[in-house]
């Protein structure tokens, strides 16, 4: 497997500029760039007419080129070429904008199959940066990768399809025949030949099931790598099962909800056992996830101990600090927040406070894990959306206190099922219930053709005082058929 460990600089056609734009994607080797799995795939096999095409949708059409035009200088840094196709003697346009390479590999008189959006009317149809194949092509099943700025599909597909005769002459497989007998599966190199480049639709499936199963395999054995080394260690602070969180419950403005009170339960529990707590508390935005974390913090600091909470930004960290402050600070419990953007001086202040024991609860971002943060006596950390997180920091944090307790929160919404996979290393507590008065999300899922109208549900409350958000794909536009935050900006 040396060829295919190498420098993904062994590959013809990649210099040091193209293995820098392959850095960004995580592709450092001609085996990763095999694991570089397509986001999706066009279908060439199935063409309709020109006049048959959905306007404004992505379509494939078959034509012949008739006739290529010159380029077209629009303004500065513009220029567009057109080309004349003919779809059974109904002409059309297909235009590709400052794609010279792209536009030479079409040949006046030579049939070829397009892929792209159709815009126009009745009498003028136009087909704007289409992809294409020529006609009566073998592989008509094409794969679309995740790119780049500077990185094209074709670039990347030239590259596979090197790696893949790398991997012809360099047989690979992790399983032996019992487990893919057992469980139906595909060999690898046929599994990875034909997620780049499949046979068919149903090769696809197969190797799909194949690579994803790989997946899986291997994060259940990290996961269960991790809960193992994890069940040898010692807690630093194993609490006392005699104080009591009632008083904290009392205290709150509010009644904890059923699912609240079962997690504060739990990691109470988990607290006063001889292994360190290793738990997950899911639930949706406004289900009040960070009460039960001051509940957690509270039993803490009543034995004796200090918490830290990490979040992954400073707006996060900052509205974390004035909850936990609200709902801790009226029993004497001292809070302190700790963000990058503090000044060294007030830095150096809270630090040195932290290390004296004179804060029991620390919030903040990654300033939290720097190593001039000294901890008196932490016992629990607590880490808000921790996919956020790399392992090297969350553990980081964790090598302030002495095998300290660990409470993960997310919003993310993951089945119970999937969860126990993603994080097999931790137990798992779910609220599943929302607060009284709260009122419940909506979400619904619409097609293209509802824009107009999502638009002026947004403009109708935006109108009324209120806010919206769009999130995108990718931030900048790229050859994928992603909308941009940018391009939706300047709409």
């Amino acid at each position: 497997m040396t060829e295919l460990l190498k420098p993904v600089t062994v590959l013809k056609g990649v210099a040091a500029r193209r293995a820098g734009l392959y850095a960004k994607l995580g592709v450092s080797t001609p085996f990763d760039l095999l694991y570089h799995i397509p986001r999706s795939y066009i279908d060439y096999s199935a063409p309709v007419h020109i006049n048959a095409a959905e306007l404004n949708e992505n379509n494939v059409v078959a034509g012949t080129v008739m006739k290529k035009f010159p380029e077209q200088k629009i303004r500065k840094g513009l220029s567009i070429f057109k080309a004349v196709v003919s779809c059974d003697g109904v002409p059309f346009t297909v235009v590709f904008y400052n794609n010279v390479y792209t536009f030479d590999g079409l040949a006046e008189g030579e049939d070829y199959v397009f892929y792209g959006k159709v815009t126009g009317n009745l009498v003028s149809r136009e087909m704007n940066s289409p992809k294409y194949i020529p006609a009566g092509a073998p592989d008509t099943l094409r794969a679309v990768y995740p790119l780049t700025a500077g990185l094209t599909n074709t670039m990347v597909r030239t590259n596979v399809s090197e790696s893949l005769k790398i991997l012809a002459s360099e047989p690979l497989e992790f399983l032996p025949e019992s487990i893919k007998k057992e469980n139906g599966l595909c060999d690898l190199e046929y599994a990875l030949k034909n997620i780049h480049v499949p046979e068919n639709m149903d090769a696809m499936k197969r190797s799909r099931y194949r690579l994803a199963f790989d997946e899986l395999l291997n994060l259940q054995l990290g996961m269960r790598m991790l809960r193992h080394r994890n069940s040898d260690a010692a807690a630093g602070c194993v609490m006392s099962a005699d104080i009591s969180v009632d008083e904290f419950k009392d205290g709150l403005p509010f009644r904890m909800t059923s699912a609240q009170s079962a997690s504060v339960d739990d990691i109470v529990k988990d607290m006063c056992g001889k292994r360190p707590m290793n738990r997950l508390l899911q639930g949706d935005v406004g289900s009040g996830k960070t009460a039960v974390a001051a509940a957690a913090c509270f039993f803490a600091v009543k034995n004796s101990c200090q918490c830290a909470l990490m979040a992954p930004t400073e707006i996060l960290a900052s509205q974390h600090f004035r909850t936990l402050s609200g709902f801790l600070t009226p029993f004497g419990i001292r809070v302190c927040e700790l963000t990058g953007s503090m000044t060294a001086r007030q830095k150096n202040t809270v630090k040195a406070a932290i290390e004296a024991g004179e804060y029991d609860v620390v919030v903040g971002t990654h300033a939290v894990i720097q190593k001039d943060v000294v901890f008196k006596k932490l016992a629990l950390v607590i880490t808000d959306e921790q996919h956020r997180f790399g392992v090297g920091q969350r553990n980081a944090l964790a090598m302030k206190g002495e095998n300290p307790h660990r409470l993960v929160m997310s919003a993310t919404p993951i089945p119970r099922t999937l969860a126990m996979m993603i994080y097999g290393d931790l137990d798992i507590s779910i609220i599943n219930e929302l607060p009284a008065g709260r009122m419940p999300v909506e979400t619904y899922a619409v097609t293209g053709g509802y824009r107009e109208r999502a638009y002026e549900f947004i403009r109708k409350h935006v109108n009324e005082g209120r806010q919206a958000y769009i999130v995108c794909p990718v931030i900048e536009q790229s050859e994928t058929e992603l909308k941009s935050a940018v391009e939706y900006k300047e709409k």
